[in-house]
């Protein structure tokens, strides 16, 4: 697999200030303004929601409206771009002892991590419910979530310190002594890959079929541990807590580097 690479910056962006059907977010920019690389444009004040950062530098040019997958019309921050390096803007400081899951929650929460399944929208609502749930399972979903996707399979093979890093924190957080991280066995070199930096960790690798939809969290949680989660609920119910990878990925870098979550 080819390394990831970067889109094309444009010359004018358009930022959406509501990632999925949730309230949007509050404007804590003007127009006029300039903005560095990850600096917060939206304050989220809802449950359910999360910041909103600028993923490059620019001018605020205007503050409307764009039509989204979800609504004809979402606010919306609009800059023109310009170059800037990233720093870290986050409040936060790097790791310096284990983190419980309230602690992570807020991090999560600062850096605008979403979460990539379930009403937790937000990946500090999936823990701070998961902190209340008795959680003896931890999975770590690295299966594509749709057909043809790859996104994951490149984090696996690239973003693999990230991953196991954030797995072991929150080994740590939640008291348990080993997680299990899914991924496909189609895939043998991937497979390896993983294993081989896994090895010693506290997460251990478990290779599924990547067959549609076996990446839904209900589906993935019956599959490795045998639960049934209710009709309406969510893994954490039974006492299963699965987290996707590009949260994780997004977790590790707002913890280690200060930077919010702007890109997969």
């Amino acid at each position: 697999m080819s390394s990831p690479a970067l889109l094309i910056r444009p010359a004018r962006l358009s930022i959406p200030l509501a990632q999925g059907d949730e309230p949007p977010c509050r404007p804590v920019v003007e127009v006029g303004q300039e903005l560095h690389q990850g600096q917060m444009v939206g304050r989220a004040d809802d449950d359910g929601t999360c910041h909103v950062h600028s993923p490059c530098a620019g001018r605020i040019a205007a503050i409307g409206f764009v039509a989204t997958a979800c609504r004809a019309r979402t606010p919306a921050v609009i800059i023109e771009t310009t170059d800037d390096v990233a720093r870290p803007i986050l409040s936060g400081s790097s790791v310096r002892g284990p983190l419980d899951l309230n602690e992570l929650a807020m991090i999560a929460d600062e850096a605008g991590i979403v979460s990539a399944h379930g009403p937790a929208f937000t990946l500090g609502d999936q823990f701070r419910r998961a902190a209340c749930c008795r959680i003896d399972t931890l999975i770590i979903n690295g299966l594509e979530r749709e057909p043809l996707l790859q996104v994951r399979q490149c984090l696996l093979e690239h973003a693999t310190v990230d991953i196991i890093e954030a797995a072991e924190w929150l080994c740590r957080a939640i008291g348990l002594q080993e997680c299990r991280l899914a991924v496909g066995r189609k895939d043998r070199r991937l497979a390896s890959h993983c294993q081989a930096s896994s090895r010693g960790k506290s997460v251990r690798l478990v290779r599924l079929a990547s067959k549609y939809p076996q990446a839904a969290p209900v589906l993935l949680a019956r599959t490795i541990t045998g639960r049934e989660t209710p009709c309406g609920r969510t893994p954490d119910h039974v006492g299963v807590l699965v987290v996707e990878l590009e949260p994780l990925v997004a977790l590790a870098v707002a913890v280690r580097e200060n930077r919010p979550m702007t890109e997969v």
